[in-house]
């Protein structure tokens, strides 16, 4: 029995499979929390009853002046567990079950904070703080609340859109959401103002830049890398609404190009306005705009198909991977002071460190998370363009049949491995400059981003083979047609 008729005939079933789901799901991201929180992982043992002795302490007395970004990054790092265990509990069940859900959840959120950050003891330079566990008890609280109000309709919507839609609505469900993921990315650290006073400094201090093209840098080396680095978020935004524009031409008027490409930044730009770190500049808007416009005409030529003729595509494919390749190996190796000194060369080499995430320890969480989604979204166009010379995916575009369900499956080895192979000769790079050093993370980010690119390309090439009609199915009904059948007939 296929299995939408079986979970259509047994709701039950389908529901309990989708809580043991977000239930492993949130397994993983508590090991991913106990993971960030112990990192760069230098144990020092101790006796117990010390531990005990300063953890105490450390629960009585705050040592240090906790900003608003920490504690904001606190409770954001609590919040999806709290969110995943209320909803792999209660997810389609009573009342009273949502209600038990929700004081499991926290009381799980909580003992794993206070686990986590009595294990800190023994991890320097880690330092185990009550304010710590205080925000995330809140993330807790938040994110069952978060459930409460929209994570039952948000699950039935991305199950209800994977059953119907497939992978044609793909893209327009990833939109919003990535617009969401853009202003994120430019509050962080979530340091608001609370008041007008602060904002006015914030003005009287050079926080806000009206004037194009001020706060680029100091050369113009410095300048092209940070309107990159800010293009570089917005690419995919272009890419997706490009997507959905093909896939779903009536989506609506909010998806239309100069909508995405001038509001969307606007919109980033003016939430900046309220964050105190951060710096609001016009310039951010235009080089923005400029990105989203070059992830739209890039996708726009990938489909672009020519009658009969081949070259055009590769020769597009080529500039578009050149294009991409100078980008990313300005961005990598930036300023571009190359050394090549063979002892720095081995001695960097020889100290990369193999623990994913160590390397970005030393800075701070705001600048941490700044730089992991750039190196993400940097390598998603590399996996776009991955899937456009897929063999598989290209010989069912251009035949008009799918070649399989997931055609993506056998060339996505070769897709990582491409992606490895860039990463790592990126990393390799760096160490002949003096500024910058290699690490292994970077590579594991660029599989990620390319492999989240390659997926989406994929699925929107499948909707648009699938939305292509079938000669076999629906013969041209000519003049000519006409006469032949005529002559066959007699």
């Amino acid at each position: 029995m296929d299995d939408t008729l079986h979970n259509a005939l047994r709701p039950d079933a389908a529901h309990r499979r989708f809580r043991r789901l977000l239930l492993v799901v949130a397994g993983l991201y508590a090991a991913f929390v106990v993971y960030g929180s112990l990192l760069p992982f230098a144990f020092r043992p101790m006796p117990w009853s010390d531990a005990v002795a300063r953890f105490g302490h450390t629960l009585s007395h705050t040592h240090y002046h906790t900003s608003r970004s920490d504690v904001a990054v606190n409770v954001l790092l609590m919040a999806p567990l709290g969110m995943l265990l209320t909803g792999a509990i209660a997810y389609r069940r009573s009342v009273l079950a949502a209600v038990l859900a929700a004081l499991t959840a926290v009381a799980a959120c909580a003992a794993l904070s206070v686990t986590v950050e009595f294990a800190q003891t023994f991890f320097p330079p880690r330092t185990p703080s009550r304010t710590d566990i205080a925000a995330q008890l809140l993330g807790a609280l938040l994110g069952v609340a978060v459930w409460f109000v929209m994570g039952r309709n948000l699950v039935d919507g991305l199950l209800r859109l994977h059953a119907t839609g497939g992978p044609r609505d793909q893209a327009a469900a990833l939109l919003p959401a990535y617009i969401l993921l853009l202003v994120i990315l430019q509050t962080v650290p979530f340091d608001f103002a609370t008041s007008p006073v602060e904002l006015y400094r914030k003005w009287r201090g050079g926080g806000v830049h009206l004037m194009p093209l001020v706060g680029l840098g100091s050369s113009p080396l410095d300048a092209l890398n940070v309107a990159l680095l800010n293009s570089v978020q917005y690419l995919p935004l272009g890419i997706l609404a490009r997507l959905t524009h093909s896939l779903r031409p009536r989506a609506g008027r909010w998806t239309h190009p100069a909508v995405l490409i001038l509001a969307v930044p606007a919109l980033a730009e003016a939430a900046q306005l309220a964050v105190l770190s951060r710096t609001a500049d016009v310039t951010d808007i235009l080089t923005g705009a400029c990105g989203a416009l070059a992830g739209w005409w890039a996708t726009s030529a990938l489909q672009w198909q020519p009658a009969g003729r081949r070259c055009p595509r590769v020769a597009i494919w080529i500039l578009l991977g050149a294009a991409w390749l100078g980008v990313a190996m300005f961005v990598y190796w930036h300023p571009l002071d190359f050394n090549l000194s063979r002892k720095m060369f081995f001695d960097k080499l020889a100290a990369v460190s193999l623990v994913p995430l160590a390397d970005y320890q030393s800075t701070t969480p705001y600048n941490a998370i700044d730089q992991c989604a750039t190196k993400v979204l940097l390598f998603v166009p590399l996996g776009a363009l991955l899937a456009a010379a897929c063999p598989l995916h290209r010989a069912a575009r251009h035949s008009g049949h799918a070649v399989g369900r997931h055609p993506r499956r056998a060339c996505l080895p070769a897709v990582l491995a491409a992606a490895f192979v860039v990463a790592v000769l990126l990393e390799t790079g760096q160490a002949l400059l003096p500024s910058r050093y290699p690490g292994v993370t970077d590579v594991l980010l660029a599989c990620l981003g390319s492999w989240a690119g390659f997926v989406v390309a994929c699925d929107a090439g499948s909707a648009r083979t699938e939305s292509m009609p079938s000669i076999a199915a629906a013969p041209s009904d000519t003049p000519l047609n006409k006469s032949l059948r005529t002559r066959l007939a007699v």
